[in-house]
C-alpha cells in the first residue's frame, strides 16, 4: 500500500504476474472492482473493506478495528447547525483513541491503522454526509439520521442517550386511504402504514386529520410506547396539502381521483401503482406456516413450506422425538456458526429452523387446534408485491356467487375463430371448450375457468382458439396476452400457434431473470407473450408482469401454483388481466387444497378460505370415508366449483381407443424409504 486518497488505496502494480497479489489484482481488474493508472491499481475504499481476510492479509492491509465507535450529539436534530461527531473508544466511555479516518483506514495519532468493516466504513461516511448538509431543514434531518441509526446498529455502534432515544420511521412513498362515505362521497387519507404496523398508521390518521395545517412532521408512539418521529420532505408536504384539499369529494372530482389519480397527484412521492386490487403493499416475503394442509388424520401436524426462490420445500415435525432430533440438530449449527441447519436430509436456514421448534411446541400443546403464526422473514430479504392471499379468511373476491346447480341459462355458445385455418378440423369436445371460454369471457361477471382435460385432448389449441377469437373481438384496448408455462413447453406453444393460426399478432417469448425484454414498455405491446413460471416469480421481473394490464393471463401445467402461499404462487396471483385461464390434466396432485389454489387463481373466493374450504372437504377425506361419501362430496364440490371448471376424459370423448391395459409390479421398497415411510406414521 503507497498511499490513501479519499476515494481509493493506491498500490503498486506487481511486475511478477504469478504472485498471489497479481492474481488478485487482474481478478479485481477483470471484475471491474479496480482500475489501473500510470502502473499503479487503485482499489475502492468500499471494496477494501469487502475482500476477503486472506485477500487483505495478501494486500498487507491493516489489523481489523477492535474498539468501539461512539456518535454525540452536538446540539439537537432540529438545529439547522447541528452536528455529528463520531469517536473511537477502548470501550465506551473509556480511553478515547484519537486519529484521522481516510476511507475505511482509521490512523491514529501514534501512527497505528485499523482496517474498518464494511458497516464501520458506511457509518463514518454517512456521519461526514450528515455533517456535509448545508441548509439542512428538520425533516432531510431526521431523514439522514434514520439511515446513521439503522447503520449504527448494523455495526454495533454506540449513541449517546438523545440519539439513542430518537426513534424515525421514514416513509418512501405515500399512498391513498380511499373509503366511500355513506351519502357515496369519497374520502381520501394518506397512507404510511409501515409493515403491517396498523396502529402507527391510524395514530398518523389521527394526527394529520387533527391539525389544521400538514406537519414537517409527526410524532407518535410505536408498539413499545417508544417517541417515534415521521418525517415528510418538502415534495411530501406539497402532496399530504393536496390530500387535505381533496379530503372529501364527490361527483367529477370524484371520478377524476378513481380513474385519472395522476392528474393530481405527483406518482413519484404518491404510490399510485399500477398493480392488482388484490395487492395490498410491496414489503417483505413470509413463508407461510400451513397446520391445515396436514398429511395427519386427525391431529395438527406443525411444518413449514420453505420457499427459497429456487424451490419449494414441505418440512414436517410428526412428533416430540422429531422435535428432539430438530433442537439438538439446530444447537449444533447454532456452535459451529452455520447458516443452515441439517436435518432429516434438509437445510433449513437456522432462523426459520428456530421459528420452526417454537411452534412446534406450542402446536405439540394441543394437537387438536392449529396454531396460526408465520416464520419471520430474513432482514435482508428484498421486497416483494403483496397479495390478499385467503388462506384463513375469505377476503378477496372476484366473482359473483352462483346458483347451484349451473343456471340453464348458461349456454355454450361456439364462435369460430377468425384467423384460424381452413383445413383445420375441430373434434366437438374442442369445439365446447372454446365456446365455453369465450361465453364465460362475454360475461363479465365470470372472470375465468379452469380447463382440466385429459392430456392429448388439446387444450393448447383450444386456449389459442379462444385468444383469437377474444382479441378480435373483445380485446378493442389492443392489451397484451400472457400465457404462462413450463420452458419445455413454449416452444409447442409458438408451433402451434404457426400451425393452425394466419393470425397477425406477434407471439414473443420472454423469459430468464436476465431478459431485457422484460420491461413495461415492451410487455404493453399488443401481442401474446410466452414466459415461464421462474421468471414471473422473480422479485425483479414480477413487478414488471405485475403492472401489466393484460386481457387474458393463461396458466399451462397450472399445479404448478398448487401450493399457497409460495413466491411463486402469490407472484402469479398477483398479476392483473381481464380473463384468466387455469389448463392442467391434474388439478389435484396431492391433496385437495391443490385445487382449491388453482381456483383461487382463477376465480378468487369461489371456494371461500383455505382454512375453511380443507375443513369442508379435506379433513373429511382423512377419514376413511365409504365410497358413497366420497362420491356424494365430489359431488359437493363439483356444483360448487360450477361452470368455472370444465373437465373432459380421453375415454369419454375420443371413440373407438382401445382398452387401456394397467401392469402391475411390485417392488420392495429400500430400508431407507420403508424406515423413513413408517417413522411418518401417526401413531
Amino acid at each position: 500500500m503507497e498511499n490513501k486518497t479519499k476515494q481509493y488505496l493506491v498500490f503498486p502494480e506487481s511486475k511478477d504476474s504469478n504472485n498471489p497479489r497479481s492474481l488478485l489484482f487482474q481478478e479485481l481488474l477483470e471484475n471491474g472492482l479496480a482500475q489501473k493508472e500510470n502502473e499503479k491499481i487503485l482499489i475502492p475504499h468500499e471494496e477494501i473493506c469487502r475482500l476477503s481476510s486472506i485477500d487483505q492479509k495478501i494486500l498487507e492491509l491493516p489489523d481489523p478495528y477492535p474498539f468501539d465507535i461512539r456518535i454525540d450529539a452536538s446540539g439537537m436534530l432540529h438545529e439547522s447547525d447541528m452536528q455529528l461527531v463520531l469517536g473511537f473508544y477502548e470501550y465506551n466511555h473509556g480511553n478515547q483513541l484519537f486519529g484521522e479516518c481516510t476511507g475505511c483506514i482509521l490512523t491514529l495519532e501514534d501512527g497505528t491503522e485499523y482496517l474498518l468493516s464494511p458497516e464501520q466504513y458506511r457509518l463514518s461516511e454517512a456521519v461526514e454526509e450528515f455533517n456535509a448538509i448545508r441548509d439542512r431543514d428538520f425533516p432531510a434531518s431526521l431523514t439522514k439520521f434514520s439511515e446513521i441509526k439503522q447503520l449504527s446498529k448494523k455495526s454495533a455502534a454506540i449513541l449517546d442517550s438523545y440519539l439513542e432515544a430518537e426513534n424515525i420511521f421514514v416513509p418512501e412513498k405515500i399512498g391513498l386511504k380511499l373509503s366511500k362515505t355513506e351519502d357515496g362521497n369519497l374520502e381520501i387519507l394518506p397512507e404510511i402504514e409501515p409493515l403491517d404496523k396498523s396502529n402507527i398508521q391510524r395514530q398518523f390518521e389521527t394526527k394529520f386529520d387533527t391539525a389544521r395545517n400538514v406537519r414537517q412532521s409527526y410524532t407518535i408512539k410505536d408498539e413499545k410506547n417508544n417517541r417515534l418521529r415521521i418525517p415528510f420532505s418538502k415534495k411530501q408536504q406539497d402532496e399530504l396539502r393536496k390530500i387535505k384539499e381533496y379530503r372529501r369529494v364527490d361527483g367529477k372530482e370524484k371520478e377524476k381521483i378513481l380513474k385519472k389519480p395522476q392528474e393530481i397527484f405527483d406518482p413519484d412521492v404518491i404510490d399510485l401503482d399500477n398493480f392488482s386490487d388484490r395487492v395490498i403493499k410491496i414489503g417483505l416475503y413470509k413463508p407461510r406456516y400451513f397446520p391445515f394442509i396436514s398429511p395427519y388424520k386427525s391431529e395438527w401436524i406443525p411444518g413449514i413450506i420453505i420457499d427459497s426462490g429456487n424451490e419449494k420445500r414441505k418440512v414436517l415435525v410428526p412428533d416430540k422425538e422429531e422435535l428432539k432430533d430438530l433442537q439438538d440438530a439446530h444447537e449444533k449449527a447454532d456452535s459451529e456458526g452455520s447458516e443452515n441447519v441439517e436435518w432429516k436430509g434438509e437445510k433449513i436456514p437456522i432462523n426459520n429452523a428456530k421459528k420452526l421448534i417454537d411452534l412446534s411446541k406450542e402446536q405439540f400443546k394441543n394437537l387438536k387446534s392449529p396454531v396460526e403464526k408465520t416464520i419471520d422473514e430474513k432482514k435482508d430479504e428484498k421486497k416483494v408485491l403483496i397479495i390478499i392471499d385467503n388462506l384463513y379468511e375469505d377476503k378477496y373476491q372476484r366473482h359473483k356467487k352462483q346458483p347451484v346447480p349451473v343456471p340453464e341459462t348458461f349456454i355454450h355458445n361456439f364462435k369460430k375463430p377468425p384467423t384460424l385455418k381452413r383445413e383445420v378440423r375441430l373434434y366437438e369436445h374442442q369445439r365446447e371448450g372454446i365456446a365455453w371460454m369465450e361465453s364465460l369471457s362475454e360475461n363479465k361477471k365470470y372472470p375465468g375457468g379452469l380447463l382440466a382435460d385429459d392430456m392429448g385432448l388439446g387444450k393448447t389449441l383450444q386456449i389459442l382458439s379462444f385468444i383469437d377469437w377474444h382479441n378480435a373481438t373483445q380485446n378493442k384496448e389492443k392489451k397484451p396476452y400472457l400465457i404462462v408455462a413450463p420452458v419445455t413447453l413454449l416452444e409447442n406453444w409458438q408451433a402451434e400457434f404457426r400451425h393452425f393460426f394466419n393470425s397477425d399478432i406477434e407471439m414473443s417469448s420472454v423469459y430468464g431473470s436476465g431478459n431485457n425484454q422484460i420491461t413495461l414498455d415492451n410487455l404493453k405491446r399488443h401481442a401474446i407473450f410466452l414466459t415461464n413460471y421462474e421468471s414471473v416469480r422473480t422479485r425483479r421481473n414480477h413487478f414488471i408482469f405485475g403492472q401489466i394490464d393484460w386481457a387474458a393471463v393463461v396458466l399451462d401445467e397450472a399445479q404448478k401454483i398448487k401450493t399457497p402461499g409460495t413466491l411463486v404462487t402469490n407472484a402469479i396471483k398477483a398479476l392483473k388481466s381481464d380473463f384468466k385461464i387455469a389448463a392442467t390434466g391434474t388439478p389435484v396432485e396431492n391433496s385437495m387444497v391443490d385445487l382449491w389454489c388453482i381456483t383461487d387463481f382463477v376465480v378468487p373466493g369461489l371456494l371461500g378460505s383455505a382454512k375453511d374450504f380443507s375443513e369442508q372437504y379435506q379433513k373429511p377425506i382423512r377419514k376413511n370415508i365409504s365410497d358413497h361419501e366420497l362420491n356424494q362430496l365430489g359431488q359437493k364440490l363439483r356444483s360448487h366449483v360450477g361452470l368455472y371448471f370444465k373437465r373432459r376424459l380421453k375415454k369419454d370423448v375420443l371413440v373407438g381407443l382401445p382398452e387401456k391395459i394397467e401392469q402391475r409390479k411390485e417392488s420392495i421398497m429400500p430400508d431407507y424409504q420403508r424406515n423413513t415411510y413408517l417413522n411418518g406414521l401417526p401413531t
